[in-house]
């Protein structure tokens, strides 16, 4: 799987409370410029053009190296999610709003925390705290005990791992992340129709 696109476009995930983006961790790029020519793009190598590859970096060059500053794997990861079906969508918007001004005041750095909404009232919370579970059940309490209440004192259906890095990068991904040298074929088919009007 390439990291091209996801790196110099910004390159956000459940980590990036805790790290920052991908661009943030680029120290360096080898690149083919549009006349042809190599360059090392880096803060002190043509600055400039490390400043527009990091974010903008397919409309400035093709990518050919990575350097990249890498961060110690966390030993504990707690993969977690939650899923609630509420009675009707202004209820599911009631949690959304709570659950996102929760994220945006109360969730540390360390957890990773993802709001997806789904139709007919379906409503998921996911992510990944990097820490130890006694801290995370603490940590997340307030958020599940408010959501309990709008989701008519009902328990979610909820998953909650004790995983290592591997194991829990394996679980985010839904797939080993070993990818073949050949006959990789894995992509996201995206379609829009035009607007009706």
């Amino acid at each position: 799987m390439g990291i091209g696109g996801h790196a110099t476009l910004g390159g956000f995930g459940l980590d990036s409370r805790l790290w920052g983006l991908t661009l943030d961790t680029v120290v360096s790029l080898d690149v083919v410029l549009a006349n042809g020519t190599a360059a090392t793009a880096s803060a002190k190598n043509n600055p400039d053009l490390y400043w527009a590859l990091r974010g903008a970096g397919p409309g400035f060059a093709v990518v050919t190296t990575f350097k990249l500053k890498t961060q110690p794997a966390p030993p504990v990861n707690i993969n977690y999610g939650y899923t609630y079906n509420f009675a009707s969508p202004e209820k599911a918007a009631e949690a959304y709003a709570f659950a996102q001004g929760w994220g945006q005041t109360e969730a540390p750095k360390e957890l990773g925390y993802g709001i997806l909404l789904f139709p007919k009232g379906s409503f998921f919370v996911r992510g990944v705290y990097y820490g130890p579970k006694a801290k995370f059940d603490s940590l997340i309490a307030p958020l599940l005990v408010k959501l309990k209440a709008i989701h008519d004192g009902k328990d979610p259906t909820a998953s909650v791992q004790t995983l290592g890095w591997i194991d829990s990068l394996t679980a985010l991904a839904g797939s080993s992340l070993t990818t073949p040298v050949k006959g990789y074929n894995l992509h996201d088919t995206f379609v829009s129709l035009p607007s009706p009007n």
